[in-house]
């Protein structure tokens, strides 16, 4: 589905009229995914974003991600999901270490 042809505002207005809005591979600009999250600190009915799979997540504003995520109840976009693959590979080479560690004791 390729949304970026639609003007930024109208997205974002049809977005906040949502309660879970998933636009995953919508092939989003930068701009669109700027101003939907720039209305998730307006009054907005939105609690669950997800917009995963669009190029352009890499580009916005991290601080504009970072107030975003704080606010929704749930939040996907590239990034986060990064994250949480690198938090979960951090804790199994902890503990791989101290497994190892422990035949050395």
């Amino acid at each position: 589905l390729n949304l970026s042809r639609i003007d930024p505002n109208i997205l974002a207005a049809a977005v906040h009229k949502m309660r879970v809005a998933k636009v995953r591979n919508a092939q989003l600009t930068t701009f669109q995914i700027a101003r939907i999250l720039r209305r998730v600190v307006d009054i907005s009915h939105l609690r669950v974003l997800d917009i995963r799979d669009n190029e352009s997540t890499r580009y916005v504003n991290p601080d504009l991600k970072r107030e975003s995520l704080r606010i929704l109840e749930r939040f996907d976009f590239d990034d986060t999901r990064k994250c949480q693959h690198r938090k979960v590979f951090v804790c199994w080479l902890f503990y791989i270490i101290l497994f190892i560690g422990s035949f050395y004791i």
